[in-house]
């Protein structure tokens, strides 16, 4: 399991530019952003240019972030 995790504000803007597996979105409390992959790291891309995320996954993955994202 591959598993990063990325310190947000408690509003971070996230873009989910593709995904070609199943997307599962959770809310959290915590000021963070994570994405969760069965596979490995080479199915995912998570980048951060200040307060916007942008995630690319080539696989099923769970992305977890703050609730009023």
């Amino acid at each position: 399991m591959f598993e990063q995790t990325i310190e947000t504000s408690a509003t971070p803007q996230i873009t989910v530019a593709e995904c070609t597996g199943d997307l599962v979105v959770r809310g959290s409390d915590k000021r963070q952003v994570t994405v969760r992959l069965q596979d490995g790291a080479d199915d995912v891309v998570l980048e951060r240019e200040g307060e916007t995320l942008t995630l690319t996954a080539h696989a099923d993955c769970t992305l977890t972030c703050p609730s009023d994202s």
